[in-house]
């Protein structure tokens, strides 16, 4: 982390995100600013995206600006599949600035934000819709969003048991591993042949894939919870169109789920509609949160942030 002068901002990089993170905390102004009406408040255009040719590439763009915090924040991301070896395939800055005097505040790593933006946010939607006690997570993908949905998890709830599928065994393996770590000798953790074997008698199946086949395909009876947060557009999806209709579908913002995800949100009910007036009986009926991201919930977590880095930093 590098102090700012008065031409430099500061720069927070991924351990200093890390390091600065309270998830509990982050959680509660997540869940106070969706209820509240702040993110209402702010103004959170669709992403903007442009591709390459040569070699092919998208690069994005996500902005949001809330008048409350006195931020705008911007999201800066790459995505290069055919990239060096060693190379991750996303890259993602964080440009934070002052709407009170439009000055550069700082510059985060963007994809540590993410991740944490993404275990906060599971936190929060798992913590709504799902039963007051040790659930089975069933898990379709082992990467970094794989991760953060389980650390979002842990925040809120205890794990019984964590189930995982991967294309790639090893990945798996590696990730059944972490996850035993994390979530303590009490939890069962296995890893299972496909996408089929999650679901059954899970209360949380989770999705981190990019895959653009449906996955998830049938649901079990009763109650259950799904958080996807892999890939999401109008023409490719990880849970089956059939299911986003027939069962609660919840995002952090319709307008957004729609313009980014397709017409198959139109009917979704969003995350500050839910927390205003929430169902007394969401824990009992299955419920499925289609995620796009939400650059409102990455401001809120680029502020969280920054006021733990530099106390004095002025944001709220």
């Amino acid at each position: 982390m590098r102090a700012e002068s008065a031409l430099v901002p500061l720069v927070v990089d991924r351990h200093a995100v890390a390091g600065a993170a309270d998830l509990p905390v982050l959680v509660e102004e997540l869940r106070r600013g969706y209820a509240e009406g702040h993110r209402a408040a702010a103004r959170t255009p669709p992403r903007t995206t442009v591709a390459g040719t040569d070699p092919p590439a998208m690069f994005g763009v996500m902005p949001s600006v809330s008048s409350r915090e006195g931020l705008f924040v911007t999201k800066l991301a790459t995505l290069v599949p055919d990239r060096p070896a060693g190379e991750p395939a996303i890259h993602a800055l964080s440009v934070v600035m002052s709407t009170r005097t439009g000055r550069p505040l700082a510059v985060l790593d963007g994809a540590a934000l993410t991740d944490l933006r993404c275990a906060a946010v599971t936190a929060l939607v798992t913590d709504l819709c799902t039963p007051d006690r040790p659930l089975h997570v069933g898990l379709v993908g082992s990467g970094v969003l794989a991760r953060q949905q389980v650390r979002g998890m842990c925040a809120v709830r205890p794990l019984a048991s964590v189930t995982v599928t991967s294309r790639r065994a090893g990945n798996a393996e590696a990730f059944a591993r972490w996850a035993a770590d994390l979530a303590g000798p009490e939890c069962r953790v296995e890893v299972a042949d496909g996408p089929a074997d999650v679901v059954d008698g899970r209360d949380v199946i989770g999705t981190a894939t990019g895959s653009v086949e449906p996955l998830i395909v049938r649901l079990p009876p009763g109650p259950v919870h799904v958080n996807c947060m892999g890939a999401h557009a109008a023409d490719r999806r990880e849970v089956a169109s059939d299911l986003l209709r027939e069962h609660l579908l919840l995002v952090e913002d319709r307008d957004l789920a729609v313009a980014e995800a397709g017409p198959a949100h139109r009917d979704a009910v969003d995350l500050g509609a839910l927390l205003a007036d929430p169902p007394a009986d969401l824990a009992s009926r299955t419920t499925v949160f289609s995620s796009t991201g939400d650059p409102w919930a990455d401001l809120v977590t680029a502020a969280h942030v920054l006021r733990r880095v530099r106390p004095a930093v002025a944001v709220g």
